[in-house]
């Protein structure tokens, strides 16, 4: 699972943002990367970026990477989402804990159920499509009052 940490390096960083008119530099920006373990991709980073945000951990969290990173609209079963982790990860644990995961992220309304009766993840969920091509992750603090007025 991707870790957020705080970066140290020595920066002179400027954000704009034109089309919302929002600009910020130097101190007024926390910048932090976003450290992967072992096989995880850039999809599987942002997936367990999101996950964390909304509270997930555990399998719990697992799944919902997999299911972000690996299937994103595609309908799956619990087996999809354990035989993927497997043929990526390695074995892991006892598959009844899984299932009593997926279980809850569907309470949780992570997924809904397809016509075929296999989980769809919502689109609130799902990863942005131009991930691949991303280098940074803007996360706004405050959507009132973000920067001074500026005029491009």
């Amino acid at each position: 699972m991707a870790h957020l940490r705080y970066d140290t390096r020595e920066t002179d960083i400027m954000y704009v943002d034109k089309a919302n008119k929002h600009y910020a530099e130097k101190n007024e920006i926390v910048k932090f990367v976003l450290k992967a373990d072992a096989g995880d991709n850039k999809k599987f980073k942002v997936a367990s970026f999101i996950g964390k945000s909304f509270g997930l951990s555990g399998i719990a969290l697992e799944i919902y990477c997999i299911a972000a990173a690996y299937y994103d609209v595609r309908p799956f079963g619990v087996a999809d989402i354990i035989n993927t982790y497997k043929r990526i990860y390695g074995v892991r644990g006892r598959n009844g804990s899984w299932y009593t995961a997926i279980s809850q992220l569907y309470k949780k309304n992570f997924f809904y159920k397809n016509n075929n009766n296999k989980y769809v993840l919502f689109s609130g969920y799902r990863i942005p499509k131009n991930i691949e091509e991303a280098k940074f992750i803007v996360v706004e603090i405050d959507e009132t009052d973000t920067s001074v007025p500026i005029s491009i």
